[in-house]
């Protein structure tokens, strides 16, 4: 049920012209189904399962910046990438290599950065701490082979 919003708060310059598409405009259905959305995000405690993959990901920083491979590790919430050093290889496509290597053991990620050479990683809140492990063991046997 599509419905979009969009809020700003008063410090933020948002005196800018532009047109919301009718498919995100709500009807009463796709209201009724965001209000009861939020009331279940809100009983799961959804902030505090974000903030628990936020806190094992700033603990794994250190060890992801530390290849000569990988310019930066930097992330919010569950939204987080490796800026990859596109210089480090003599490869055309360095991420995309990294990023299939990955897939093919088993970790999904995305290509970010304006250049494409940040690897996302965008867990889901039902990543148990399992997973997470199992996620940065993948990630680091890749980087050692690069």
């Amino acid at each position: 049920m599509p419905l979009g919003l969009v809020a700003f708060n008063n410090t933020l310059d948002h005196d800018f012209p532009g047109a919301q598409s009718s498919t995100f405009q709500g009807n009463i259905i796709s209201i009724y189904n965001s209000f009861f959305f939020l009331k279940i995000l809100k009983k799961i405690n959804y902030l505090k399962k974000i903030k628990r993959i936020e806190n094992f990901m700033i603990s794994q920083k250190n060890i992801l910046k530390s290849y000569k491979s990988v310019n930066d590790f930097r992330g919010i919430g569950n939204m987080w990438g490796i800026e990859i050093d596109i210089n480090y290889s003599k490869e055309k496509d360095l991420t995309n290599l990294i990023r299939a290597q990955l897939l093919t053991k088993g970790l999904i990620t995305w290509e970010c950065g304006i250049e494409g050479n940040v690897i996302g990683l965008i867990p889901p809140i039902c990543t148990s701490n399992k997973s997470l492990n199992s996620s940065i063991n993948i990630l680091t046997t890749t980087l050692n082979d690069f």
